[in-house]
């Protein structure tokens, strides 16, 4: 099927119908009861083939634009799947939000919502965030923040794309400003049915700052590095750690097979049953600190594949004897 349009002059659609959504500078997004600092939207889930103009041209009719960064793939030079953009007022940020998010453009259904601060003020620092997975591909952040609101104040939640299909990676985050609401949406939010699956929660880990690999991993291409691969390496583990703690960090990305730890080395494995599992835990959890260490998380050997192997020749034939030495 050919795409829409994307190109200036395209209008976003509503997501119930073929009709125009209705544009009004007046509308007010403040229902969305989300953290509103600023007045830079974040927009997400753009179709490889979106232009800045256009989207520049769409977003200038709620007021005027300061800015905007429009985010390009290195390789292909196509949309990344995400733009910033900055409004001169408030106001016309919030109607712009209230207006298109979830609004249809390009054929994908846009993702508008606050932009975090570019600098990590105080306040930002002091939120408690914790991580969400299992999510199920239909649920929105709109969602998952009203879900994470009936058992406390939640400041903002995120959930994580995957900018080539526009679908949801199965995991997002939610921060609290206040610890005690935090540890409630912990113990309370565990297990509970959003959508059409029971999610699992746990602290998000914070991430070293000005450590060049902190954050530094790509869904997509830890998932290509090793496309059938289970196990996640685990390193610089502190001597303090159990087997037991180890299983507890890991268990909130997947179903976990086994959990091996070498105390000796520092070092320690976690298998998952489902490779997706393994992708969410490395990206998540390298460069976290457990006990007081920075974990470092990589593809471990691949066991699956080892164990496929064994099983495709179970009796190969031994190694033909050398022959006799020559007769003197």
């Amino acid at each position: 099927m050919k795409p829409a349009a994307c190109g200036p002059g395209a209008q976003p659609r509503s997501p119930n119908g073929p009709r125009s959504v209705a544009l009004s500078s007046n509308t007010s997004a403040s229902s969305d009861g989300m953290d509103t600092a600023g007045s830079t939207l974040y927009i997400g889930n753009l179709h490889p083939l979106a232009q800045q103009a256009a989207l520049e041209e769409i977003c200038a009719f709620f007021g005027a634009i300061e800015s905007s960064k429009f985010v390009k793939d290195k390789v292909t030079s196509d949309c990344a799947g995400y733009c910033f953009v900055t409004f001169a007022e408030r106001g016309a940020a919030a109607a712009a939000l209230h207006a298109l998010n979830g609004a249809n453009y390009c054929g994908q259904c846009l993702r508008v919502n606050w932009a975090l601060p570019s600098s990590r003020d105080a306040s930002a620092v002091q939120h408690h965030h914790l991580f969400v997975g299992d999510l199920a591909a239909d649920v929105t952040e709109a969602m998952l923040y009203n879900a994470f609101c009936n058992v406390g104040q939640c400041a903002d939640a995120r959930i994580m794309w995957d900018h080539n299909t526009g679908r949801s990676k199965g995991y997002g985050f939610v921060s609290f400003r206040c610890r005690a609401d935090a540890d409630a949406a912990l113990v309370g939010m565990q297990g509970c049915m959003i959508g059409s699956r029971r999610v699992r929660v746990g602290w998000a880990q914070h991430k070293e700052e000005g450590v060049s690999d902190a954050g530094a991993l790509d869904f997509d291409s830890v998932d290509r590095g090793d496309p059938a691969n289970t196990n996640v390496y685990v390193s610089n583990v502190a001597p303090e750690t159990s087997e037991a703690d180890l299983h507890l960090h890991f268990s909130h990305f997947g179903k976990l097979e086994a959990v091996k730890l070498h105390k000796k080395g520092g070092y320690g494995f976690a298998n998952f049953l489902q490779h997706s599992s393994a992708v969410r835990a490395i990206c998540a959890q390298h460069a976290s600190r457990l006990h007081g260490r920075m974990l470092k998380c990589a593809w471990g050997r691949n066991t699956g594949a080892r164990r496929a192997g064994a099983q495709s020749v179970p009796h190969a034939t031994p190694p033909a004897p050398p022959p006799p030495p020559p007769p003197p």
